[in-house]
């Protein structure tokens, strides 16, 4: 095979050798990839891009810090050694760097793992002081990303069980490095193993002290041979991507790994009390001039969502951080659109837990990796939506800054907007003159997507699940049913002499699935320059009366 480079290239695929032959192979193979004749698959892809905004590296930084992140420090010449960023302090060279090993002299390089990606940065300026090398910020942080999933430890008696498709009858069980909901990491010896990037193994099974998690299929990513100083159970890594068998199989797999993950967090109906407990103790229930007495005759229908919820994980998640005296935080994401979670209730007990148990920053973060984590385990995860407070220093730091970073690239975007609520009672009056409203209409997508195109993103389009693909909702709609559920969408029209003048699509979601009926929406849209705020109060009227007949009491527009 000509490459275009005047080198002729070979491939082949070589089958049923016996192992003996095979392992003579495997010796064959390896001494020509140490010549340089043959290149190993390439199957890692990284996704890296540059922090060069001063306030954005700073806060990067920070966070790296506060995490407590390791690494390499790698001098310009001799060999590499153990660093850990300390601390970010004042001054002209406030990064504090612990080192293992004596300071180098500038220019150096420092790599550091932070929570799901690899980290940068070049040195320019630093001095040894009291045991530690204190160092000048740098101008541009490197962040690189080759994994989809965090991954976790695994624990002592986790285990791979397989069967290699050269040679079925032979059973293998290696132990596990690491896991993560779509893949994990095993030991093996690579002259006994013979596993090669692109092996199938359709017969797998996760065992924990011999006793079965799961089962399912994998697909060797990589194999990574390891010098004998860094090898803690084998000599080699096989890293695998692994599918569930069945959606038991998975919601067992999912839970063991999370567990590893997020060993201070916790899911699940059996905190609902609790939870409600910290809405009333947070002051969640007092938030747009309410009572908690408004919310009394949601808290049973408020339960039964939790309880579907554990029914159906891939619909939703109302993850907790417990501790010796209750719930300490809460916070809910649910699948409202095809590919877009949103996020909602998050409230945090007032009293300051213990220093000792953890610090507030540390239960919100750690509450925002298990629900994302969560999340993205739903392969057709696109979008993460919320309501946002625009002046909530929090929100500025952690969502409305990063979102920032992607809205150019259209993968992220930031719309200012005004909630309103609305009330499912009969209006004094509801005259609609000469409007014609038709509580049964299609969705005129034609003339919806020339509206939106001009005056929203395509982000927001997507998913609103208001683009070309209108028969998108249908399906979420049939997923929350399968959990006995409701999730639904109408379409209301408003005519004036034959013409649509304005629209409103009504969306409706399980009572008690948000304690403020944020998934009980009103969206109207202008399709004529006629149409006037008459058109706008007979479309809510329509959807007030809608709402009542399902036994609602409120909605936002």
């Amino acid at each position: 095979m000509d490459h275009g480079d005047g080198l002729p290239r070979v491939a082949c695929r070589l089958r049923h050798f016996e192992r003996a032959s095979a392992i003579a192979l495997q010796d064959v193979i390896s001494a020509l990839l140490a010549r340089g004749v043959l290149a190993p698959p390439q199957t890692t892809i990284a996704r890296s891009f540059d922090i060069q905004d001063p306030a954005l590296l700073r806060r990067q930084v920070a966070a790296l810090c506060a995490y407590r992140a390791h690494g390499q420090l790698l001098p310009a010449y001799g060999a590499p050694w153990p660093v850990r960023l300390a601390a970010l302090e004042s001054g002209p060279l406030p990064l504090r760097l612990d080192l293992d090993g004596p300071a180098p002299e500038p220019l150096f390089q420092v790599v550091v793992e932070g929570y799901q990606a690899v980290f940068r940065f070049l040195v320019e300026r630093a001095e040894a002081r009291g045991g530690a090398l204190y160092a000048a910020l740098p101008d541009r942080l490197a962040q690189v990303r080759r994994r989809w999933r965090r991954r976790a430890r695994a624990p002592e008696g986790l285990t791979l069980c397989y069967r290699h498709p050269a040679w079925p009858r032979e059973e293998v069980v290696r132990p596990l490095r690491d896991v993560s909901t779509v893949g994990l990491d095993m030991w093996v010896v690579p002259e006994f193993d013979l596993l090669e990037p692109g092996v199938a193994l359709d017969d797998v099974a996760v065992l924990y002290s011999g006793e079965l998690v799961c089962e399912g299929k994998a697909v060797v990513r990589d194999v990574r041979e390891l010098p004998p100083t860094r090898s803690e159970r084998g000599d080699a890594i096989c890293g695998l991507s692994f599918l569930a068998r069945s959606a038991g199989d998975d919601a067992r797999w999912v839970n063991l790994v999370h567990h590893l993950l997020h060993p201070t967090t916790r899911s699940g109906a059996v905190w609902s009390l609790q939870s409600w407990r910290v809405y009333n103790d947070s002051g969640y229930f007092h938030l747009s001039g309410k009572q908690p007495t408004h919310f009394e005759s949601l808290r049973a229908s408020f339960r039964q969502v939790s309880r579907g919820l554990d029914a159906a994980p891939w619909l939703g998640c109302q993850a907790v951080w417990p501790s010796d005296r209750g719930v300490e935080a809460t916070f809910t994401f649910v699948k409202v659109y095809s590919g877009t979670w949103f996020g909602y209730q998050l409230a945090k007990s007032p009293d300051r837990p213990d220093p000792g148990v953890a610090v507030p920053r540390r239960v919100l973060r750690e509450l925002y990796f298990r629900v994302f984590e969560h999340m993205q385990h739903d392969r057709d995860l696109r979008w993460v939506a919320g309501y946002l407070e625009g002046s909530v220093p929090w929100n500025e730091v952690a969502q409305f800054a990063w979102a920032r970073r992607f809205q150019d690239g259209e993968e992220a975007c930031l719309v200012d907007f005004r909630l309103l609520e609305g009330v499912c009672a009969e209006l004094a009056t509801d005259a609609e003159g000469d409007l014609l409203v038709d509580q049964g209409a299609d969705v005129d997508y034609v003339a919806l997507q020339a509206l939106l195109q001009a005056q929203w993103p395509r982000a927001w389009r997507q998913l609103l699940d208001l683009d070309a693909d209108s028969h998108r909702f249908d399906d979420i709609c049939n997923l929350w049913q399968s959990a006995c559920l409701r999730r639904d969408r109408r379409v209301i029209v408003a005519r004036r002499g034959g013409r649509r003048v304005a629209m409103a699509i009504v969306e409706t979601g399980e009572t008690g699935a948000s304690l403020f009926s944020l998934l009980d929406s009103v969206r109207l849209y202008d399709l004529a320059d006629d149409s006037g705020p008459d058109a706008h109060v007979a479309l809510l009227a329509a959807a007030a009366r809608g709402f009542r007949t399902l036994g609602e009491e409120r909605f936002v527009v």
